[in-house]
């Protein structure tokens, strides 16, 4: 009888230590809605924009370059992204290329 009381003892021990761990290990995930996502994605390329053409702000040819170039790769980013229309795309890269 004694055993009996010690395994039971020792298999709610494990089992209150498993539901712990479980019960711990969950993430308060944020879920982004879709504007959230697409307003974060336009404020990263105006970021990066806006680094890559600070480097470059005394010479105009090479900026110029530099902004066409990197006009380029947000537009190919943009059409494969599915939080954006072809009309949005054309308007961001519209706003990009004014800074």
């Amino acid at each position: 009888m004694n055993y009996e009381i010690i395994y039971n003892i020792f298999g709610v021990v494990i089992f209150l230590f498993i539901a712990y761990k479980v019960f711990q290990n969950q993430t308060n995930t944020d879920i982004q809605t879709k504007e959230e996502k697409r307003s974060e994605i336009v404020k990263g390329y105006k970021r990066q924009m806006s680094d890559a053409l600070l480097e470059l702000k005394d010479d105009k040819e090479k900026r110029v370059l530099k902004k066409q170039q990197l006009l380029k790769v947000f537009s190919e980013e943009l059409s494969r992204n599915i939080f954006f229309e072809a009309d949005e795309n054309r308007d961001i890269i519209a706003e990009l290329s004014k800074m």
